[in-house]
């Protein structure tokens, strides 16, 4: 007689795991952590109450998303892959197995699975801004990416410029960092985690306040009317060299001096008064003094005086003319007494040459007095006879014939008086 015995209902459900890193279901009570690049392999147990064993192609693996709550069949996969489950995506999630009997029960294991991301395999940067203005932030947020494309937070070590990075500091915040240039500047920013970099470039500007000044004059001693040149460099909070703002820029310079800006922080001073002098140079809310000496000179003397002084120069030119002419005066009145000497000595004299060199008077008609002041009495010899025309003219103490007979004759108050030939009166003579 052959007797066939089939299996009995499923009376036996035993699943248990052991996940990457060698732990058991039971030494971690169904709750695995591993990470995106780890697995879990699922074994099962099943029999009826005779202890017949059954296949594991009865049980159904369903994979549910914790966070989502989405399930998927994945007992196909785990089939086809030796009952290997390869973790993915991170996050939360369960597994859990089930088979149902003969009598409708319903029977379950479940396994608790967190996953975390991978190993990054490359890294990348996301800056909040590609340049800022010196002594601002830039926010760095580094995410690495697993084999299987997890985007995370990841650490990673800095480079700036290919040197240390000194802008660059960690926040409380996992893998966020945060970049404050001060020095003006395009920085390359790198980022590292084993053998993946990621750059990016940040560009700092500079402040355009103007905090700090240079100042330099190119002489400190010179004379009236010259020039001489300022030149400013400025700076802002950080030291950044910045351009002159020209609308909140100037310089006062004392002694009238006249100052004009050549345009890039260059001004020129042309001087005018002498002695010490001081310029003030305002950039923005910053100012600072040079002082400079400037040497008198006489077109720098009128220069400063202005036509007042032009006035005074030419009064002192006219007196000195003035004077120029009443000395000639004198010089020439000396000479005609000296020229009278010699005629009553018969010394050989040209009185026209005197009397042609004066300015040719302008004629005036006018009689001699009525009284002539009465001539000296002779010193020394007796009066010569004279003829009758000169005892009318005894009014004379000098008297002068010119070659074209002219005559000339002096009084005793020192009026000269002249008679052309034949002419009967005699004129004065006014210089």
């Amino acid at each position: 007689i052959s007797v066939i015995v089939s299996k009995g209902d499923l009376e036996n459900f035993i699943i248990s795991a052991i996940d990457y890193n060698g732990f058991t279901s039971i030494d971690m009570n169904n709750q695995f952590t591993i990470t995106a690049d780890e697995w879990v392999s699922f074994s099962s147990q099943l029999s009826d109450a005779d202890g017949n064993s059954f296949e594991s192609d009865i049980i159904t693996w369903i994979l549910v998303n914790t966070t989502s709550g989405e399930e998927t069949d994945i007992t196909s996969q785990l089939n086809l892959n030796s009952m290997v489950w390869e973790a993915t995506e991170s996050g939360s999630w369960q597994i859990y197995a089930y088979a149902v009997n003969q009598r409708a029960q319903n029977l379950t294991q479940s396994f608790n699975i967190e996953v975390n991301n991978g190993n990054a395999i490359y890294v990348e940067i996301v800056a909040s801004a590609d340049s800022q203005d010196a002594g601002d932030e830039v926010s760095l947020m580094v995410y690495g990416y697993d084999s299987d494309g997890n985007k995370f937070p990841q650490v990673v070590d800095w480079k700036e410029d290919d040197g240390l990075p000194y802008n660059i500091n960690s926040t409380s915040i996992e893998a966020e960092y945060i970049f404050n240039g001060r020095v003006s500047g395009n920085y390359s920013l790198s980022a590292t985690f084993g053998a993946s970099t990621d750059t990016v470039n940040v560009m700092v500007l500079s402040l355009s306040s103007p905090n700090y000044i240079d100042v330099n004059i190119s002489k400190t001693s010179l004379e009236q009317l010259e020039s001489l040149s300022i030149s400013v460099i400025a700076y802002d909070e950080y030291w950044n060299i910045i351009d002159v703002p020209s609308s909140t820029s100037r310089i006062d310079a004392s002694g009238r001096g006249d100052v004009t800006y050549k345009g890039q922080g260059v001004w020129n001073i042309e001087t005018l008064d002498e002695g010490k002098q001081t310029a003030t140079i305002t950039i923005g809310s910053v100012s600072e003094q040079v002082n400079y000496t400037v040497d008198g000179n006489l077109a720098g003397f009128f220069a400063a005086g202005g036509s007042l002084y032009y006035v005074g120069a030419g009064m002192i030119v006219l007196i000195a003319l003035a004077i120029l002419a009443v000395g000639f005066r004198f010089i020439r009145r000396e000479r005609d007494y000296y020229d009278d000497e010699e005629d009553e000595y018969e010394f050989d004299y040209d009185v026209d040459e005197v009397i042609s060199s004066s300015p040719a008077p302008t004629p005036q008609v006018a009689m001699p007095p009525a009284r002539p002041p009465t001539k000296p009495e002779p010193i020394t010899q007796p009066e010569p006879e004279e003829p009758e025309e000169e005892n009318q003219d005894d009014w004379m103490i000098d008297y002068r014939v010119e070659d074209d007979g002219t005559e000339w004759g002096q009084a005793d108050d020192e009026t000269w008086y002249y008679r052309e030939s034949g002419q009967s009166e005699w004129v004065e003579w006014t210089d």
